[in-house]
């Protein structure tokens, strides 16, 4: 299947980046700010940064977010039928994108 030249391949790859945004962008919304995690003398530690209500409504308004939750919706059901042929591909792409996930997850579970 392609879809305006996009290979199968490159819909999935478009659509697990597009996620990746959406995931980060939708919990930094829901946290009301941003976290990150750095290593200190002391270990880990998770540093957080409030944002306003003025601050969090322009960033859910933002045309980035817009567009994010935009092309997101539009490339799910055709995410969703790859699939359901071809989930072999899917686990291929997410590996050559995100191939530390599991090791990440396992260092936030340390702290």
């Amino acid at each position: 299947m392609k879809f305006n030249e996009l290979s199968n391949e490159e819909l999935i790859f478009l659509y697990l980046l597009i996620e990746d945004i959406h995931v980060g962008i939708e919990e930094v919304l829901k946290e009301g700010g941003v976290t990150h995690i750095m290593d200190s003398p002391f270990g880990k530690i998770k540093l957080f940064a409030p944002f306003s209500d003025k601050e969090l409504v322009d960033l859910n308004e933002s045309s980035k977010v817009l567009l994010t939750r935009s092309i997101r919706k539009k490339l799910k059901p055709i995410f969703d039928l790859i699939g359901d042929v071809n989930q072999d591909l899917i686990d291929r792409v997410r590996s050559s994108l995100f191939p530390k996930e599991k090791e990440d997850e396992s260092e936030e579970e340390d702290m």
